[in-house]
Parts: structure tokens; sequence; C-alpha cells
């Protein structure tokens, strides 16, 4: 996969939506198609008033003038910059970074794991599936958070139409009720650290994916970020979250590194 460099773009906010409590999407203009940016990346997003944040692009490439962001909003000054935002409002977004994407030259299932709004460049990912005709099979697992299921109304008619598996509780049960899926297919987890470790912790438990020593092996931490792990990636929104709660400074492309771990 050829890697897309990271630029800085003006952009304009069209649309403030609230997901559920805490959790909201923007959605950023671009002029033509001038943005570009592979399915499970993120950007830092400048507020009018210089306040920076990371947050992940939730939307497919297949609509590169309006690119969806979903957020948690946090307690700091990243938080109190986004309940001042309205629609209109001109901003800067630099990017795309990270390396959370699917491998392309690899034809096995592919499993998700995705914890709250790890669930965001999951969505990415299979809404570029499904637009691109992507013959892989897919099966989503998600724990959300305190039953808030975000995207159900992308999610749940793609399941009833057979078109993926989806399913929503908590994240161990997920797993050993698909273990026979995850076997054999390519796995890609997204969430918070807690979550992360949780996965990690199932997978070995239940004997699925790599040894542990190759495991521990793949799971790498941001620079300076040490509430995001994550195992295949790491998610723009969590590290924008993290930076909200401890006003932490603004991310490059060098603080956040991303791996893939495939299930054998």
């Amino acid at each position: 996969m050829v890697r897309i460099p990271a630029m800085a773009y003006d952009a304009t906010v069209t649309e403030i939506e609230e997901l559920v409590p805490s959790v909201v999407q923007l959605t950023v203009a671009f002029a033509g198609d001038s943005f570009i940016f592979e399915p499970g990346q993120w950007v830092n997003f400048r507020f009018p008033e210089g306040v920076s944040r990371a947050y992940t692009i939730a939307s497919s490439p297949e609509r590169p003038q309006a690119v969806q962001l979903c957020i948690r909003v946090g307690a700091g000054r990243g938080g109190e910059a986004l309940k001042r935002l309205r629609p209109g409002a001109e901003v800067s977004v630099e990017g795309p970074f990270g390396s959370f994407v699917l491998p392309d030259d690899d034809s096995r299932p592919v499993v998700f794991l995705a914890g709250d709004t790890g669930i965001a460049p999951v969505r990415s990912i299979v809404l570029h599936m499904l637009a691109t005709s992507d013959p892989r099979a897919v099966t989503v697992l998600y724990e959300p958070d305190q039953r808030h299921i975000l995207y159900a109304a992308d999610f749940d008619p793609l399941a009833r139409a057979g078109q993926i598996v989806h399913e929503s509780g908590r994240i161990e049960t997920l797993m050993l009720r698909n273990r026979r899926s995850m076997t054999g297919a390519t796995l890609m987890a997204a969430g918070f650290e807690p979550f992360l470790d949780r996965v990690s912790a199932a997978l070995r438990e239940h004997e699925v994916g790599p040894a542990l020593g190759a495991l521990d092996a793949q799971l790498r931490r941001g620079d300076g970020l040490d509430g995001v792990l994550q195992l295949g990636g790491l998610v723009g929104d969590l590290a924008g979250l993290h930076a909200e709660g401890d006003e932490g400074p603004d991310l490059g492309p060098e603080a956040l590194d991303s791996v893939m771990e495939e299930l054998e």
C-alpha cells in the first residue's frame, strides 16, 4: 500500500450531531477531492482558537468532500472547544495519520473487535469494503459503552441483509461465541487500553491467535500516550480523548504507531 502523505487542509464544519450522550460526530467539508485517506486513519483537528486534538475518521473514502469524525467529548480544553464549535466554523485539519488499515494482499476473512468509540475506524473500513465489493467476509464484534450502540443504523441493516456479521455485548462472550470464525482470520481490534487488555487476555485464554510471546511483541504504546494501546493500530479518537483529559500535547505522525496482528 502506498502511504498517503500527511498535509494541512483548510476545512469547514458543516454538521455537528450528537450520536449518544457524550459522543458527537463532526462533518467537515474540504474543497473538491483534495483530502485523501485510507479507511481506518485519523486526523489532527485544529479548532478556530488553536486547540488541536486527534480524532478518528468514521466515514469512508468514497465521500472525500464530507468527512465524518467520531469524538467522545472530554473535560479538558478540547472538550470545551468542541462545545463552543458551531456549523460554519473554519478549521484546519492535518493528516491523514495512522496505519490501522486493511492489508490489501490478504484474502482471509476479517474479524473486528471494537470497544466504545473504537467502532469509528471499523465503520470507515467496513463501508469502504462494501463500496469496493471487497470479497472478504466481515465480522464486527462490538462492546458499546453503557449500551449506547454507535452506528447501529449502518451495521444492523447490513447484518440483516447478510452482508456482514454484527454482534454487540461483552467482548469476551462475543469472542467465545465466534471463536471458530476468528481462527484463520485477520483480527483487528480498536478501543481503550482496558478493553484491549481484555481482548488480549481472552485471546490467550481461548488459545486463539498468536502465541503469548508473539502477541506481547505486537502490543505497542503511543509515545507519551499512556491511555492508548491497541492491537492492530492506534485510533486517533482514543488518543484525542486522552489528550483532552490531561491537556496533552498536539499529536504528530510520529506519536502514534500501529501494528496489525493476524490470526494464524
